[in-house]
């Protein structure tokens, strides 16, 4: 069954779009100099995959998704984009944390943005 539906940080549940996998992976493996579109496009698909296997009676979460990129760059060989993937979204966590203690919000971004 295809992933249709992902619940975001916040709660909210938003339709499920792999692109956005995908532009994340690609931008790790810009961050260690592998410019590779099609390895980003096979990693994301067997992301989707695992997604739908494992979550067949429940939406998954970003987190969900985001442990699973981790996993699969690992399982390919991919140890270097698999950290900097990794680093960058532990970064936006830390980002997102300090907003929300500071009270900041963005017009048109939630806190999550």
């Amino acid at each position: 069954m295809a992933i249709i539906k992902i619940r975001k940080r916040d709660g909210r549940i938003v339709d499920f779009d792999s692109s956005r996998i995908r532009n994340a992976i690609h931008k790790a493996f810009i961050a260690v100099e592998l410019q590779d579109g099609e390895r980003a496009e096979a990693i994301t698909k067997e992301v989707v995959r695992l997604l739908e296997e494992k979550f067949k009676e429940k939406i998954p979460s970003v987190e969900d998704a985001q442990d699973l990129v981790i996993e699969v760059l690992r399982e390919k060989g991919f140890e270097k984009v698999a950290f900097e993937y990794d680093a960058y979204r532990k970064t936006k966590d830390e980002i997102r944390e300090l907003k929300g203690k500071l009270g900041i919000v963005e017009p048109k971004l939630t806190v999550n943005a």
